[in-house]
Order: C-alpha cells, then sequence, then structure tokens
C-alpha cells in the first residue's frame, strides 16, 4: 500500500519530536560543568537531575497504553509534549535545584508520550505491512537526539548558554505540538475498526498490567532492559564525559 505525502508528513513530526526526547534525556552531560559552576550542585545533585526525567518518564509508561487506546495519540501526545516544552523552560529558568529537578520532572513526564504514541499512530494511520520498518526508522532518526546533546549542544552552550538553549528548545517543542494536534485529524486511520475498538474496551486497565506482570517475556525483557539501559544512559547521559576530561585529560 502506497504511503501517502500526509503519512510522510505526520512520521516526520513524530520523527522529531523523538529527537527531542532523546535530546532532553542526555542533555545533562554537556551542560553539567555549568550546572555545577552556576548553582554549586554537588555530585548527589547532580546524579538526581540526570535521574529525574528517567524516573518521571517510566512512572508514565504505565498508563500511558490506556491513555492512548481511550482517548487517542493525538489529544495525549499534543497534551504531554505541552508538558515536556512547560518543563525544558522551567528548566532553563531555574534558579535551583528544586526548580530544575522539576523542571526536568516534567521533560520526563512530557516525553514519555512520543514513541509510544508514535508507534499507536504507526498501527492506526499506516499500513500494517510498514510497520516493522517504520518504527526500526523513528528509532534510528531518534538518536540523533543524542548527537545534537554533544558537539552542537556544547557550542552552543558556549556560545549563548544552556539557559538559551533549552529556552529555544522548549520554543521549538511546543510548536511540534501544535503540528501534531493539526496533523492527527480523525480522518485517515488506515487499520483500525469497530473489531478493534470493541476489544480494547473490553479489557480494562488492571486486567491489562495483571496480563502484562503474568508474562514471563515480560520480565526478561525488562531485567534485560534494566542492567543495560540503566548502566549505558547513567554513563553516556552524565558521568563519562566527566571522567574523560578529568580522569584521562
Amino acid at each position: 500500500m502506497h504511503i501517502k505525502s500526509k503519512q510522510i508528513l505526520i512520521f516526520l513530526i513524530l520523527s522529531i519530536l523523538f529527537i527531542l526526547s532523546m535530546f532532553y534525556r542526555v542533555s545533562n552531560a554537556i551542560i553539567a560543568p555549568h550546572l555545577v559552576k552556576d548553582l554549586n550542585l554537588n555530585a548527589e545533585e547532580l546524579g538526581i537531575l540526570g535521574g529525574a526525567f528517567f524516573w518521571s518518564f517510566a512512572l508514565f509508561q504505565i498508563p500511558m497504553g490506556p491513555m492512548l487506546d481511550r482517548i487517542g495519540p493525538r489529544i495525549i501526545i499534543t497534551i504531554f509534549t505541552f508538558i515536556g516544552a512547560s518543563g525544558a523552560f522551567v528548566f532553563a529558568i531555574g534558579k535551583s535545584f528544586i526548580i530544575l529537578f522539576f523542571g526536568r520532572i516534567l521533560m520526563g513526564m512530557g516525553m514519555a508520550s512520543v514513541l509510544m504514541g508514535s508507534f499507536k499512530v504507526l498501527t492506526l494511520r499506516f499500513p500494517s505491512n510498514r510497520f516493522s520498518s517504520l518504527s526500526g526508522l523513528l528509532v534510528s532518526i531518534g538518536a540523533f537526539g543524542n548527537l545534537l546533546a554533544a558537539t552542537p549542544l556544547a557550542y552552543l552552550d558556549h556560545v549563548i548558554g544552556w539557559r538559551i538553549v533549552f529556552i529555544f528548545a522548549s520554543i521549538i517543542t511546543t510548536f511540534f505540538a501544535f503540528l501534531i494536534f493539526w496533523s492527527l485529524t480523525e480522518t485517515g486511520i488506515a487499520n483500525m475498526g469497530s473489531g478493534t475498538l470493541s476489544s480494547q474496551k473490553k479489557i480494562g486497565f488492571f486486567q491489562s498490567i495483571q496480563t502484562i506482570a503474568g508474562s514471563l517475556s515480560f520480565w526478561q525483557i525488562s531485567a534485560a532492559a534494566f542492567f543495560r539501559y540503566g548502566t549505558f544512559i547513567s554513563l553516556q547521559g552524565l558521568w563519562l564525559g566527566f571522567y574523560l576530561m578529568d580522569v584521562k585529560g
């Protein structure tokens, strides 16, 4: 089945939102020295700031699926993206550890809808035989967020300062929140019929959680992700830069 130009636009918007999500995740690694200097943070507070995004991000994954099913990705992605944008703005203007912590919490909460919401959109708006290739492409494009949070962020931090960078990031995120609301109209649903809707309504939230919690495959995958990604992001997302600069020169 041919992918239409409107579908391509939707995919590009979702991809950019995921780039922003990945950017927010690891941005503290580059600006950490300035956070320490500007707000007199210690190592413990810096680590808490780094983890705050992921705490709220993980917490909101639990209700995210039911909300996407019952309310729809258009509303959920839009609202949560606005929350993420507000978090970036709060982080940019924060003058204390508590305010920055709150900003990171909002960023994690807001970006929690992006990837799962994108997968939901792919199932509703694109041919089913394109899901695997498009979801893989989406995740691959999102990796550019990690690259933006490296040398480009370091350069902008030096030129205009990290606060201005996050104000601009907040504005860009807000813009794409409007775009996703505009692009995801109620028409053009590719695969979702009344049978799918009715089957979703028959499964309650707690029953869904119980089903997932009883799956051995879920725990195997989760355990692998817990140790692999947790170690990876703690190094890449914060501490490895300090180590290379201070220990290896």
